[in-house]
């Protein structure tokens, strides 16, 4: 072989680059759709498990509790579990025996669209 025929060009490595650039650009913003899917998903199951641990509190004591630190005093739920996925703390209110639970979402502002609220009568 001869010293010429070894190794690539500098047009084939800059083809290349150009090709991998192009893929980022199209997996990037995908890749945090898909992460900000998974807190929401996330922060839904959390919010079940609150509702859950609601109507074991609610077996346990015949009434519901007035407020989410009620739960972790009473040992039903960690502190941990009183945020959402974002660090924000969980809206909750009770009335006529219908508890909701809201978190602020990817915005931690309450009562925009990207709120999550899960409704439930007792």
């Amino acid at each position: 072989m001869k010293w010429g025929e070894y190794g690539y060009s500098l047009v084939e490595i800059l083809i290349v680059l150009a090709i991998i650039g192009i893929l980022l650009t199209i997996a990037i913003p995908n890749l945090f759709k898909a992460e900000e899917a998974a807190k929401k998903r996330a922060t839904e199951m959390e919010m079940r498990g609150i509702i859950a641990a609601i109507y074991n509190y609610r077996l346990a004591n015949y009434s519901l509790p007035s407020s989410l630190k009620v739960l972790v005093d009473e040992g039903y739920i960690k502190s941990e579990a009183l945020k959402d996925e974002w660090g924000t703390d969980y809206k909750f209110s009770l009335a006529n025996n219908e508890i909701t639970i809201t978190s602020a979402g990817p915005d931690k502002k309450f009562g925009t669209k990207d709120d999550i609220v899960i409704k439930e009568k007792f």
